[in-house]
Formats: structure tokens, C-alpha cells, sequence
């Protein structure tokens, strides 16, 4: 019985120290934080965005479609001629 005890108790030391050492590593908060700068960054870049397009809104000015903003990985289509031109050479 007092070594069933004594071997949990070593376990529940053991893991509690597992865990906190995860917990403050450096390096997994490092790559957390930057994550949400990056995606605050994205955030930031489509408010202002988006606040260019109503200051041209309000004054009354053409909105155009050209914009600085683009959807990250996307490739431009190709039409089913550029295909097969591409394919038949």
C-alpha cells in the first residue's frame, strides 16, 4: 500500500512538472504570439481597407474593384483553351 502511494505520488510530481515546463516553454509561446500578430497584422491591413472604401463612399467618389488587398493563394484561372493548348504541345 505505502509503495502504490508513493509511486502516484511520484507520477503526479512528475507529470505536474511536464506540464508546467510545456506551459512556459519559450518556444511554443513564441509561435503562439506570432500567430496572432500575424493574423492582427491581416486584421489591421482589411480595416484599413475597409475605411479607405467609406472616406470614398462619403465623399462620393468611384469605388473600383482593384484593390491592394488580394485573397492570399490564388492562382489565376485558366480557360479551358489555355488548357488544352498547354497540354497538346
Amino acid at each position: 500500500m505505502k509503495t502504490t502511494v508513493t509511486v502516484l505520488a511520484i507520477f503526479t510530481v512528475l507529470f505536474a512538472l511536464a506540464s508546467i515546463s510545456w506551459a512556459v516553454d519559450p518556444e511554443n509561446g513564441y509561435t503562439q504570439a506570432k500567430k496572432l500578430t500575424a493574423f492582427q497584422q491581416r486584421q489591421k491591413e482589411f480595416q484599413d481597407h475597409v475605411s479607405v472604401i467609406e472616406r470614398k463612399r462619403a465623399r462620393g467618389e468611384k469605388i473600383t474593384s482593384n484593390s491592394k488587398l488580394k485573397p492570399r493563394n490564388q492562382e489565376p484561372r485558366r480557360t479551358k483553351s489555355s488548357w488544352v493548348s498547354s497540354h497538346l504541345d
